[in-house]
């Protein structure tokens, strides 16, 4: 799915959103990286209980 980065917010539902800005304040997710000119990825990991 190209999601462009400045418009992210009005793809992903809200509560994906928060969930996954509580995870990045944790430090659960990697800082993006650009993968080629323009496109990027970032990996993160939840761990259960």
């Amino acid at each position: 799915m190209h999601i462009p980065l400045n418009q992210f917010e009005n793809y992903i539902d809200e509560t994906i959103l928060t969930r996954g800005f509580a995870y990045f304040q944790k430090g659960h997710v990697h800082e993006p990286e650009e993968i080629k000119s323009g496109d990027y990825q970032t990996m993160g990991y939840c761990m259960q209980k």
